[in-house]
C-alpha cells in the first residue's frame, strides 16, 4: 500500500473537488490512527473517505489492510473486491484479495 503522505496527495485528476480533498484528509487521519494502533478508528476514517470519494483506491487499500489486522476476513474481502473493481490490473490489489481468500481457505475464488 502507498505511504500515508502520498495517499493524501495522490488524487485522481477527474476528482478535483472539495469532496476529494476532504477524503484525502480522512485517509491521512486514518493512517495516523493506524500508527497509534487505533484500527477501528482508522476504518471509520477510511470508510468516510470512500463515502466522499468512491473512487479512492488508497482508502480501500488501507481499509482492507485494517480489516486484515482485526482478522475480519469477510469485510476485507468486500473491501478488496471494490479495490480490484477500481484497479483491475493492479497486482497489489489482486494479491491482497488473494491473500485474504487464502486465509479463508477459499481456494477457488
Amino acid at each position: 500500500m502507498p505511504e500515508a503522505s502520498s495517499a493524501a496527495t495522490n488524487l485522481s485528476p477527474s476528482n478535483n473537488n472539495a469532496e476529494t480533498g476532504m477524503a484525502a484528509g480522512h485517509i491521512k487521519r486514518g493512517c495516523d490512527l493506524l500508527k497509534r494502533d487505533d484500527v477501528r478508528g482508522a476504518i471509520s476514517e477510511f470508510r468516510q473517505a470512500t463515502e466522499l470519494d468512491p473512487k479512492s483506491s488508497e482508502a480501500y487499500g488501507y481499509m482492507g489492510r485494517a480489516y486484515e489486522e482485526l482478522g475480519q476476513w469477510d469485510e476485507a474481502v468486500q473491501v478488496y473486491k471494490q479495490l480490484v473493481l477500481l484497479k483491475p490490473d493492479d497486482a497489489k490489489a489482486l494479491y491482497c484479495l488473494g491473500t485474504v481468500y487464502k486465509n479463508l481457505c477459499q481456494w477457488e475464488e
